[in-house]
């Protein structure tokens, strides 16, 4: 049977970028573990998620001006190394400072799946085709975070965590074997590096509305799902007593809600436009936010989590229509954008992670008014769009 070579760079693409989710969301169930064995604080605990987004974050700018230069392959192939050395390193340390390092190298590594995912499926799909696909990869990346948990708690009960990121390594190296052999090279023509670093590129994608309305939408949004993801489980294991098994249950229906509105608008593309899929997923977050005030005195985690899977709803609706819609702004520049679009959303995902690791009280009252506060921000190049004359993000 022969597979097409476009759905064999879709395969490829979602393998990489489901490896790089896996790290992130295991660290991030992994941190009660991780304090107990290093003996480390909630504080150490979340500036190590922040700066390994941030590093995740400038690797994917650099990734994304090379793989114009060099190519989607080279790129895909050096950062698989990068994660598996990283991942090594991380199951031979024994200090905080060491797993720290390692962490922020594996970010690092894990910095291209999205910036070269995107550029490269975008060399192959176009229009509403590409809006499909990227909501299909969105929706499968977002099974990684709700099956994690699982996984980890399984293997937690087998060994200890470190032997997870030397699993990590050993699976990203087979990986690294998959590309090198079967992935072919997407990118039709190589720029120079001179037009590469041209300022006129990156003055051409700020001028644009529709980009930086759709890379404001997006980068916040992430942010936000940053913050509570470093939290929830500190959270959970400390103020609601939740075992590991327990933290697991408690995070699945967080992941099932995104999957599901992933999946509903992959299907809704052809019939509703993503301009109205966004506008929904922004309501479903100001809806979560304040469900998250009015339940703060609830004692039942279950009450909880009810208006937290109604944001992580919201994320499901807005990521894969606002990231087709940043990367399709400027078609002749996909790689620049999407490295930047990856950019704004580490930066932001870091400075929000450490400000409210300072506000963090082992209770969920912080987080509700960060989000309130934070979705009304997020609405703003909506609410332009409403009353302009001109749509800032509507379909042209």
């Amino acid at each position: 049977m022969v597979i097409k070579r476009e759905t064999l760079s879709v395969v490829m693409v979602t393998l990489v970028i489901v490896m790089a989710e896996l790290a992130l969301s295991s660290f991030a169930f992994l941190m009660p573990s991780i304090k107990t064995n290093l003996s480390v604080s909630d504080v150490w605990l979340e500036c190590c998620f922040s700066i390994s987004v941030l590093s995740l974050g400038v690797a994917g700018l650099l990734y994304g001006l090379f793989t114009d230069i060099v190519g989607r392959r080279p790129m895909f192939l050096f950062s698989l190394g990068l994660f598996s050395l990283a991942s090594f390193m991380a199951f031979q340390s024994v200090s905080p400072f060491v797993f720290m390092v390692a962490r922020v190298l594996q970010s690092a590594g894990a910095g291209a799946a999205w910036v070269v995912g995107n550029a490269l499926l975008g060399d192959l799909f176009l229009g509403k085709e590409y809006v499909r696909v990227m909501n299909k990869v969105h929706a499968v990346a977002g099974i990684v975070p709700a099956v994690s948990p699982i996984v980890n708690t399984y293997l937690l009960s087998l060994m200890l965590w470190k032997y997870i990121y030397l699993i990590f390594g050993v699976v990203t190296l087979f990986l690294f074997g998959i590309i090198y052999h079967y992935q072919q090279e997407t990118l039709p023509h190589r720029k120079a590096v001179r037009s590469v670093f041209a300022k006129y590129r990156f003055k051409r994608l700020f001028l644009c509305r529709r980009f930086c309305s759709y890379l404001w939408i997006k980068a916040i949004s992430v942010g936000m799902m940053f913050t509570i993801v470093a939290q929830f489980p500190l959270i959970c294991v400390e103020s609601y007593h939740l075992t590991q098994a327990g933290l697991w249950v408690a995070m699945l229906p967080l992941f099932a809600s995104y999957i599901f509105a992933s999946s509903l608008c992959a299907k809704l593309y052809q019939h509703v436009a993503s301009y109205y899929l966004i506008m929904a997923g922004i309501i479903m977050l100001a809806i979560g936010g304040v469900m998250m005030l009015l339940c703060e005195n609830s004692c039942s985690i279950n009450q909880t989590i009810i208006p937290i899977a109604c944001v992580f709803f919201g994320f499901g609706c807005i990521f894969g229509n606002a990231t087709a819609k940043i990367v399709s702004a400027v078609p002749s520049h996909s790689g620049l954008a999407s490295s930047l679009m990856i950019f704004m959303e580490m930066m932001l995902s870091a400075l929000f992670v450490y400000v409210m690791s300072l506000f963090m009280d082992a209770s969920f009252f912080p987080l509700a008014i960060f989000f309130v506060v934070m979705t009304t921000f997020l609405a703003l190049p909506l609410l332009l769009g409403w009353t302009s004359r001109y749509s800032v993000i509507a379909e042209e």
